[in-house]
C-alpha cells in the first residue's frame, strides 16, 4: 500500500493536486490504509494535504461511524492530514439501477436511500454536535432531497460552520435546487460524466435524462460547487483539467462534435470550474483560511499551467501542461519544460 501510494501521489502532483478529500474507505480496510498514510506524512511523503472521511456504508456501519470518526480525528488532525468527515453513501448510481429516484424507474424498479428522515437527520446531528462534516453520497433526486432534508435539521439546530457537501448531484428535482443555497450545501460533481450517453435514457427515462447534472442552475442561486473524480472506482477523470473541459463543453473528451448532454444551458464556465477546484475545495475541507488561493498568510499550495485556461480553446484545456506545483512553498512536481 505504501508503494502504491507514494507513486499516487507524486501522479496527484504531476495532474497539478494539492490536497483532496479520502471519501472514505471500506471497514475492512480502513484501518490498515489510514496507519500507511500516518506514516508517510511521518516521513515527509506526503505531496497532498488530506482530509479523510469514515464511511457509512450501510445501516449497521452507520450506527458506530462517529464513534470510529471520534477516534480517529483524536490521532489524525493536522493540516496534512485530517480525519474530520462523515461519508454516507446513501445511494448508488445510475448505471447499476441503484440510485434512489423520487419515482419508479421506467422498469418499475423503486430504490429508496440508504438513510432517510429522523434516521439520516439523526446521525448527522451527531457528527456536527462534535465539529465534524459532512460529506453525502447522494446521486439520484430522493437521494439528494434526503441530502437537504438533513442539511436542513443541522442548521435549524445551530451547526452553521458544518461543512455538508452532496457528492455527485446527478439528478436534482427542480423545487430543491434553491436549498442548496439556501443550507448551504455544497454540490459536488464530477466534470468527467458531464457527456451524453445514450444507455442512461433506457435506465432513466426522457424526462430524467433531460436534466442531468443542473449544476450552474444550483450555482445561480448562490452555493457553492466542488468538483473532483470518483477514482479509483471510476478510472477516467482524475485529472483536474479533463474535469474542467467536460464540465465546460458537456461533451466526452475524445470528440469534438460529440453531442452535449442535454441541458446545454447547464455548461459551466471555466471561472466556475477553477473556483470550484481551488477556494470552494478549501471551503469543503475547512482550509479556505489556509489554502485555496493566492494571499499573505496561506500556505504556498499552487500550480502553473502553461497557459491561462480562460484562453485555451475549449476542447484542448485537458492539454494544457502542468509546469510546476507546490505545496507549502515546496515543489512536488516540476515540468522539464519549466525553468525557474
Amino acid at each position: 500500500i505504501s508503494d502504491a501510494c507514494k507513486r499516487i501521489f507524486r501522479e496527484y502532483s504531476a495532474l497539478g493536486v494539492t490536497g483532496f478529500v479520502d471519501c472514505g474507505i471500506f471497514g475492512a480496510f480502513e484501518q490498515r490504509a489510514v496507519q500507511q498514510i500516518a506514516d508517510l506524512e511521518a516521513q515527509g511523503e506526503l505531496r497532498q494535504r488530506i482530509c479523510g472521511c469514515v464511511m457509512a456504508e450501510d445501516p449497521e456501519s452507520a450506527k458506530t461511524a462517529v464513534e470510529r470518526l471520534r477516534a480517529l480525528h483524536a490521532r489524525h488532525h493536522s493540516d496534512m492530514y485530517n480525519i474530520h468527515t462523515l461519508k454516507i453513501v446513501n445511494d448508488g448510481t445510475v448505471e447499476s439501477r441503484s440510485c434512489a429516484l423520487r419515482g419508479p424507474y421506467p422498469d418499475g424498479r423503486v430504490v429508496e436511500p440508504m438513510l432517510q428522515g429522523e434516521a439520516l437527520a439523526r446521525v448527522c446531528l451527531e457528527a456536527a454536535a462534535e465539529g465534524f462534516h459532512l460529506h453525502i453520497h447522494a446521486i439520484g433526486d430522493r437521494a439528494v432531497h434526503e441530502t437537504l432534508m438533513a442539511a436542513r435539521a443541522v442548521r435549524e439546530a445551530g451547526y452553521f460552520d458544518t461543512r455538508i457537501i452532496n457528492a455527485h448531484t446527478h439528478l436534482t428535482a427542480r423545487e430543491d435546487i434553491p436549498l442548496f443555497a439556501r443550507y448551504n450545501v455544497l454540490a459536488n460533481t464530477s466534470g468527467i460524466w458531464h457527456y451524453d450517453a445514450p444507455e442512461n435514457r433506457d435506465i432513466l427515462g426522457d424526462e430524467r435524462y433531460d436534466r442531468q447534472f443542473q449544476l450552474r442552475s444550483i450555482l445561480s442561486h448562490g452555493t457553492r460547487m466542488t468538483l473532483g473524480s470518483d477514482f479509483p472506482a471510476d478510472e477516467m477523470g482524475r485529472e483536474p483539467l479533463k474535469g474542467i473541459q467536460m464540465g465546460v463543453t458537456r461533451q466526452i473528451y475524445s470528440d469534438p462534435g460529440a453531442p452535449i448532454l442535454a441541458p446545454a444551458a447547464e455548461r459551466l464556465t471555466v471561472e466556475q470550474c477553477l473556483e470550484a477546484y481551488t477556494i470552494n475545495a478549501a471551503y469543503g475541507m475547512h482550509m479556505e483560511d489556509r489554502t485555496g488561493s493566492i494571499e499573505v498568510g496561506k500556505y504556498a499550495d499552487l500550480v502553473v499551467l502553461e497557459k491561462d485556461l480562460n484562453e485555451v480553446p475549449v476542447h484542448h484545456m485537458m492539454n494544457t501542461r502542468v509546469l510546476l506545483t507546490m505545496l507549502g512553498g515546496k515543489p512536488t512536481y516540476v515540468n522539464e519544460a519549466f525553468r525557474f
